[in-house]
């Protein structure tokens, strides 16, 4: 009876080793399968991680290609800037020059009217001395006949 005690036992404790080996085997697929999917994914990580230095490299690239022109830019930009600055003081320099003439003018014209009213003054002079004559003319000639 012992023997078919041991017997059994030993039946029983290779079926359960058995069921643990086949456990550990399910066990070690899926980690094999989970180990496959995190290489898969590691690598879609190193890919993309390829990709983004690929387009920091290209970004890069870009900005040292572009740093010319914005400095070009800029010094452009000052120079427009001098340049409007020196179109606005003209401008200044141009409206004090036109205010001084517009004074002047009106200088010229008060001189000119004042002219033109002292010269109506010596033309009715003139005409009065001319009209004078006239008349002293006609009575000079009253006593000559």
């Amino acid at each position: 009876m012992k023997i078919a005690k041991l017997a059994e036992q030993s039946q029983t404790s290779a079926k359960q080793i058995f069921e643990i080996l086949k456990g550990i085997q399910h066990d070690t697929e899926n980690t094999v399968q989970i180990m496959e999917q995190v290489t898969d994914e590691v690598q879609n990580g190193i890919n993309v991680s390829e990709e983004a230095i690929e387009k920091f490299q290209t970004i890069v690239t870009s900005m040292r290609e572009i740093s010319p022109q914005i400095e070009a830019i800029s010094v452009t930009a000052h120079q427009m800037s001098d340049e409007v600055q020196e179109v606005s003081a003209a401008a200044d320099q141009l409206a004090l020059f036109v205010k001084e003439n517009a004074a002047t003018s009106e200088e010229v014209a008060a001189s000119t009217e004042e002219q033109l009213a002292s010269m109506e003054e010596i033309s009715a002079s003139a005409r009065s001395l001319a009209n004078m004559a006239e008349e002293l003319k006609e009575l000079i000639s009253t006593f000559t006949y």
